[in-house]
């Protein structure tokens, strides 16, 4: 059955039917106006509906298709007649311009109701006869199939226009066999910067805005002219579409184009690549990690781990997947316990716990993961190893306890330093007084004996302010050639009256049995260290304290106690107990700083540490022996020296004299009244001053009238070093002497610098005090 016309065929037929009137018109000039040239066979076989009408809107002729619409018998009838009034209404107002000449067309609705409502395509021409105007040539055409199927038609392209507008990011396009583009719907036009009226007529080229023919899309739509259906994926202007493309075949089946719907998935395969990369970036950190991380089920089975968790199981990341973490070696890890996975698993709580395998020390944490209904079905394990963590911290208390024992050691070294200068004042008063009266004294007096005792006193008690001194790095240690035996038992005296008589003591030492380069106060230091240790160590049940001093020489081929010695003659002192004894693990630490085995508050680790430092800085070693409880053997060797000791202390030479005018400056009065008199007895001439800006300022009026100046260091509103700066500046070629108990301003080295020619540390004693003002006077001749 043939298909209904198309609007296009109308207008076609339309045209027709005016060429065919024009061609009637000629004929009607030829012809009666009753319709002789009408043959009624004619009209019977016109293939379309027509009337024609006078200007009185009388029918003069219809054919027979109209006569199926408007009833038989019409001719001489009122046109007008059996027409609704709509349809009246435009007649008229039509009619009204073909008389003018023109040609019109309408449509109109016949019928009641929906049912029987019918829809004609009218027009209307004038007919002329001999050049004037006769009636009207009527066309009418039953379009309401016609019309029906195109509202059909766009109700359809409607409600796809309004799905693919609802859908964002779909669009659907069809082109013809020529692959031109004829239509194109949906909100994802926009997204590519087009517009569907713009599209209609443009090349796949165009279209996907490509040159190359071989883009997956093109092959295709060229595919689907073929009858095959694609799908592909494209990028368009940069989106990413996932596109379907098929063939658009007519009602018979041919092929009558192409059409395709195509889906923006750019968000979706952002959202996966996103998601890729963070898995990957996760995986990644996961490994990189040097935390042990494990995921189990309710069974144990391992779900995920990463590199070091399966390094430390001792597998392979994909070989421990799916084992049972039980089943698995946990030497190397913490334990992972059936018992506390299980509680998690039940409670929903984290757990977290301590543990220690093998020497190293564990963090963990178990913690639940819940499924979407909020239940536990797996958790995550994470192993921490902090056995670094943990031996810093205690390294930090050690070192906190170290910088304790600092502090006091330096609030000690504070408080030694101050004394030991009020004690060197002292001292000065003492050891001066002596010595001018052992000179107004005969010799071989008890007397002169008696204060010859108190100066040999004296020296001992500057020696003491030495080793103070050196304690509180106020003095470095000064080595020179030392009876080793004397050392040793003047040290041994002292000692001896502290030890209790649950200790036996026993020394073996002979006299003159050689010196050595040294300080004798450290070597004091040594010997006292050592025996105190030896005591502790048997003061609970008593035992046997021995002392030893003996020669030894090594010979080049023979062994060595230490491989830091060389060989040579050696002095070898030994402290021996019977105490409880060391073990080897401690004898490996006894010489670290702050290393004790004493208890809180009896000692601080600091004995040995210094010992071993005395005895490294005067070329020697020290080496230890010890059973567990059977008591210690330390032996100290240092290296015997042929150098000749020069200075006696205790014996009293002349003191050189003068008789030059000496300027005396020293806040200290007993020591100012001390020093004026000890140089006035050497017959100097002594001018004294407590205030050394009171001492400047006479000078300043007075340059020329001193030949000396002697100052002590440390005073109120100015320093030694500072007044013998002025001075200088005043009177450059001024002879200065310094005296200091101690200064971390200046040093000898520095006040040579400054140009003071004399520098002593005191006590002041005569003979090394005229000694010194002598020397720097004679220097100026």
């Amino acid at each position: 059955m043939p298909g209904k016309p198309t609007y296009e065929e109308l207008e076609a037929q339309v045209q027709s039917l005016q060429q065919q009137v024009a061609d009637l018109e000629d004929e009607l000039h030829r012809a009666q106006w009753d319709g002789e040239f009408f043959s009624r066979s004619m009209l019977e076989n016109l293939p379309f509906d027509f009337w024609v009408q006078d200007l009185q809107d009388q029918i003069i002729l219809q054919s027979n298709l109209s006569r199926r619409h408007w009833g038989e018998a019409l001719k001489g009838s009122d046109i007008t007649k059996g027409l609704p009034e709509s349809g009246v209404k435009l007649l008229k107002e039509n009619k009204s311009k073909v008389v003018k000449g023109q040609t019109v067309a309408w449509e109109m609705q016949t019928g009641d109701g929906d049912l029987d409502a019918r829809i004609f395509y009218n027009i209307l021409s004038p007919v002329y006869s001999r050049g004037v105007l006769r009636g009207m040539l009527g066309i009418f055409f039953d379009v309401t199939d016609q019309r029906i199927a195109q509202e059909a038609l766009n109700d359809s392209r409607l409600r796809l226009r309004v799905l693919l507008a609802q859908m964002p990011g779909a669009m659907m396009w069809t082109t013809d066999v020529n692959l031109r583009n004829t239509l194109s719907l949906g909100a994802a036009l926009g997204s590519i910067g087009l517009e569907s009226t713009q599209t209609p007529g443009m090349s796949l080229e165009d279209f996907f805005a490509i040159s190359t023919p071989d883009f997956p899309p093109i092959r295709a739509h060229q595919a689907a002219l073929k009858g095959i259906s694609s799908a592909y994926e494209i990028v368009w202007s940069q989106r990413t579409f996932q596109a379907h493309t098929e063939p658009l075949r007519k009602q018979n089946g041919e092929i009558a184009g192409v059409i395709s719907v195509a889906i923006d998935v750019t968000e979706r395969k952002n959202i996966e690549t996103a998601l890729r990369e963070s898995n990957e970036m996760a995986r990644a950190l996961l490994n990189a990690s040097t935390d042990s991380v494990v995921l189990l089920d309710r069974q144990g089975a391992i779900l995920a781990l990463n590199q070091t968790c399966a390094s430390n199981l001792r597998s392979s990341v994909d070989d421990a997947l799916s084992e049972c973490v039980w089943d698995l070696p946990q030497k190397y890890m913490p334990s992972l316990e059936q018992a506390q996975i299980q509680a998690v698993l039940d409670t929903g709580k984290s757990l977290r716990y301590s543990d220690e395998r093998n020497n190293r020390f564990y963090d963990v944490l178990v913690y639940p993961i819940h499924d979407q209904e909020d239940h536990v079905d797996r958790v995550a394990v994470f192993a921490r190893d902090v056995t670094a963590q943990k031996q810093a911290e205690e390294e930090k208390l050690r070192l906190e306890s170290q910088l304790q024992q600092a502090q006091k050691a330096e609030a000690i070294g504070t408080l030694a330093s101050g004394i030991a200068h009020d004690f060197n004042n002292i001292l000065s008063a003492i050891m001066g007084y002596t010595e001018m009266c052992t000179m107004e004294i005969p010799e071989g007096s008890m007397a002169h004996n008696n204060l010859l005792q108190v100066l040999k006193a004296s020296h001992r008690a500057k020696d003491l302010v030495g080793q103070i001194l050196t304690f509180s790095r106020q003095k470095g240690q000064e080595q020179k050639p030392v009876q080793m035996d004397l050392v040793v038992n003047e040290a041994l005296k002292l000692l001896r009256a502290s030890l209790p008589s649950t200790i036996t003591f026993r020394r073996y030492i002979k006299k003159e049995m050689g010196k050595v380069l040294a300080d004798p106060t450290a070597l004091h230091q040594v010997l006292m260290n050592l025996c105190t240790n030896a005591f502790h160590a048997m003061r609970n049940a008593g035992g046997v304290l021995e002392v030893r001093l003996e020669n030894k020489a090594f010979e080049p081929d023979e062994p060595l106690p230490d491989p830091g010695m060389a060989p040579g003659r050696y002095l070898r002192l030994t402290v021996s107990d019977t105490g409880h004894g060391m073990d080897a693990q401690t004898m490996e630490r006894i010489f670290d700083p702050y290393f004790t085995t004493k208890g809180m508050g009896e000692g601080a680790g600091l004995g040995l540490a210094v010992v071993q430092g005395i005895v490294n800085s005067h070329g020697g070693v020290i080496t230890v022996k010890s059973t567990l409880g059977e008591g210690s053997s330390f032996r100290v060797y240092l290296p015997e020296t042929d150098t000749c000791d020069v200075d006696d202390q205790d014996e009293i030479l002349p003191a050189p004299r003068g008789q030059e005018r000496i300027l005396f400056v020293d806040d200290e009065p007993d020591l100012l009244q001390l020093g004026k008199q000890m140089l006035e007895h050497l017959g100097y001439q002594v001018v004294t001053f407590l205030n050394p800006n009171e001492a400047l300022q006479e000078f300043t009026q007075n340059p020329g009238a001193f030949d000396c100046v002697v100052t002590d260091q440390t005073m109120p509103y100015m320093t030694g070093g500072v007044l013998a700066q002025k001075i200088l500046e005043i009177k450059p070629d001024t002879p200065i002497v310094l005296c200091t108990g101690y200064s971390e301003i200046i040093s000898e080295e520095k006040a040579k610098t400054l140009g003071i020619r004399g520098y002593m540390m005191k006590p002041l004693e005569l003979f090394r005090f005229s000694s010194i003002v002598r020397e720097a006077l004679d220097a100026s001749v």
